[in-house]
């Protein structure tokens, strides 16, 4: 299982020390979360990593278009990437959670598209026409690397055309491995590119406690979990209830029991987006309708090292290959040091 790499992602300011940590410990990229009512900022985060760091790849994961003007988000970058050295990388998404978060609604793919590549030209130091107007910045230090933040078929095939990398933000399952590798490659490949051209990151929640599948008994995870029951919804296209478990399968390619399926349609129409945050609604929401335990073992890899390990191993037989890891409970330091141990055993 060569070649297999892994790093992290916390919503929270860690503290140059983490970064350190996460570098000395074999990460290759560390990146910050964007939602500006709950997260802290993301690239005033990543610029003190940075001078902290000589080797760590710096990203977002992900931002969105409209929290930015396209010059200033560049701009910002462009700044990263000077103080980086290099080491810079533009994740953006279309707003799933930051600007859905702030009561807005997240872009269509055209109009992201067309920011997206919009501030890579102009991180590049080229001018655009944007919006009507030219756009251009006085200086730059180089490209940053795009990578799209995508899910859904065609955000993956997108990501193949056009981006440098994709951030896969629901990557539990071998299926669904196997299902974004093969839309990255349908996308790149009809660009004329190499599929190896695009990096692909899956997020991969893993959480170390004594027994296995074990996240739930950690509190805040099982909000967590709420609200990526809800999105597995949303990327398989927002069907009806009844149409739930198809749409999942031509989408994700990952089927759901015709029980379970019922249960998560119900799920989604009670669902409140008002209390994803802070409020254990829509956990107990989970938990009436008997998803809460089925939905901790999906979307978590949880337990002792050698229990994640094997989930791991699972998703590197399907294909996977890099692997985003939330920083989501517990000693922080702790976490990366489990997570470098299940990375290591994974290697020859």
């Amino acid at each position: 299982m060569s070649g297999v790499g892994f790093g992290f992602v916390s919503p929270v300011f860690e503290g140059a020390e983490w970064a350190r940590h996460c570098e000395e410990h074999g990460a290759e990229l560390v990146a910050c979360g964007e939602a500006p009512a709950v997260f802290a900022d993301p690239i005033a985060s990543l610029a003190v990593y940075a001078s902290a760091t000589s080797r760590l790849r710096l990203a977002t994961s992900v931002t969105a278009p409209g929290l930015r003007h396209p010059a200033v988000l560049a701009n910002a970058f462009s700044t990263l990437q000077m103080l980086s050295a290099g080491r810079a990388v533009l994740g953006i998404g279309t707003g799933d959670l930051s600007l859905v978060q702030l009561g807005e609604r997240p872009w269509r793919l055209e109009p992201f598209l067309e920011y997206a590549l919009a501030v890579r030209e102009l991180c590049a130091g080229n001018a655009v026409s944007y919006g009507g107007k030219r756009l251009a910045l006085d200086s730059s230090v180089g490209p940053v690397p795009l990578f799209f933040g995508a899910d859904a078929p065609r955000a993956l095939e997108l990501a193949g055309r056009h981006a440098d990398g994709v951030i896969v933000g629901q990557a539990f399952h071998p299926d669904i491995v196997r299902t974004v590798v093969q839309r990255v490659a349908s996308g790149a490949e009809a660009a004329g590119r190499s599929p190896d051209d695009v990096e692909i990151w899956f997020t991969l929640r893993a959480v170390f406690t004594p027994e296995p599948d074990g996240a739930l008994s950690v509190d805040g995870l099982d909000e967590y979990v709420a609200r990526q029951a809800y999105f597995l919804w949303r990327v398989a296209g927002s069907p009806q209830p009844d149409t739930l478990r198809q749409s999942l399968l031509e989408r994700k390619g990952f089927a759901l029991d015709d029980d379970v399926a019922g249960r998560l349609g119900r799920y989604v129409t009670e669902y409140d987006p008002a209390h994803a945050f802070g409020s254990k609604r829509n956990v107990e929401l989970l938990q009436r309708l008997g998803l809460k335990e089925w939905a901790g073992r999906l979307f978590y890899a949880s337990g002792p090292p050698e229990h994640v390990a094997t989930r791991v191993g699972e998703l590197v037989d399907a294909g996977a290959r890099r692997f985003l890891v939330p920083v989501m409970a517990g000693d922080r330091r702790q976490a990366v040091e489990q997570t470098a141990d299940v990375f290591a055993a994974l290697r020859p």
